[in-house]
């Protein structure tokens, strides 16, 4: 060994014993101290695994359903905060409504059909009037706005 080493560590030995050497002071002894205690017997036994927890819940999502058509609700599908899927039926309704409804639009349809032949034979009949001469020209144009207005 070089002397540079030997000198290094025989430094390092010396600075180990000042660090680690030194006296020891004793921790006080808790030998006069008494720890009560009592022995009890262990028992197996079934817990219950519910818990009762009160508070509130919010949903993460939530969707405005309505129906195309005012009628009264006969039975409800699902109850509130059931899971459901799209195409789902949640509600049904009264199908008299329904077919009033449909009745109604049916009888309008009807009028505005026979309107629109009212219009059709009247412009045609004054068109072949103003050619003739025996009504005005401004008589078929008038039928005419009447036909495309209707």
């Amino acid at each position: 060994m070089t002397r540079a080493r030997m000198v290094l560590a025989v430094l390092s030995v010396a600075t180990m014993v000042v660090a680690c050497g030194g006296r020891h002071t004793p921790v006080a002894s808790s030998a006069g101290t008494s720890v009560q205690a009592r022995l009890g017997r262990a028992d197996v036994a079934t817990l219950p695994t519910t818990v009762e927890l009160y508070g509130s819940v919010e949903a993460g999502r939530s969707v405005a359903v309505s129906s195309r058509v005012m009628a009264a609700v006969t039975a409800v599908s699902v109850k509130a905060g059931d899971t459901v899927r799209a195409g789902q039926v949640l509600v049904q309704i009264d199908p008299q409504t329904a077919l009033g409804q449909e009745a109604q639009a049916r009888g309008a349809l009807a009028q505005a059909q026979a309107a629109l032949s009212v219009a059709t034979r009247n412009h045609a009949r004054f068109k072949a009037l103003a050619e003739r001469g025996a009504a005005s020209e401004l008589e078929p144009e008038v039928r005419l706005l009447k036909l495309n207005a209707d």
